[in-house]
């Protein structure tokens, strides 16, 4: 974590598309209901996962900006770290809902 505060290294995240869900939204409506929400919740947690994304792609810009300094570095770091934590709690989510989703259709 020292390292990576220090703005030398970070974790590279990824974004997630469905574009089949995406696509097929309108067609949804034949599945059981409970397989309909799952996707849609599914779908509604990788979009949340890649805002994580991009929030923490902000402040690891910011790591390098040798204009942060002192306090402002320190901010930049917590959020950060962060960033980090909140991007593995919603992808432990998108996980639990896809394991359910599995569920439901058994």
């Amino acid at each position: 974590a020292g390292e990576r505060s220090q703005g030398k290294s970070g974790l590279t995240l990824k974004k997630y598309a469905v574009p089949l869900l995406d696509a097929r939204l309108a067609v949804l409506t034949w599945l059981p209901t409970a397989v309909q929400v799952l996707l849609l919740e599914v779908r509604t947690h990788l979009r949340m996962l890649d805002e994580e994304v991009d929030q923490v792609h902000y402040y690891f810009q910011l790591t390098f900006d040798p204009k942060v300094i002192e306090d402002n570095r320190q901010s930049v770091n917590i959020n950060l770290e962060n960033g980090y934590r909140q991007y593995g709690d919603r992808a432990r989510i998108v996980a639990e809902k896809i394991a359910k989703l599995e569920q439901a259709w058994v």
